[in-house]
């Protein structure tokens, strides 16, 4: 959901900004939001380590 909110909010300033800078933008977003689920598939793991 963040996510989201941060891809509107770059879209929103995206025409004031170099092409380039806005790519790189968008991918960055997209990195964090794949080390967060990757991050969340870890804790999960984790708590099912724990409770055995």
């Amino acid at each position: 959901m963040l996510q989201i909110k941060v891809r509107a909010s770059l879209f929103e300033q995206e025409a004031s900004m170099p092409p380039i800078e806005v790519i790189f933008l968008y991918r960055i977003i997209d990195g964090i939001g794949e080390l967060a689920d990757f991050s969340q598939k870890v804790g999960s793991r984790m708590q099912l380590l724990i409770s055995r």
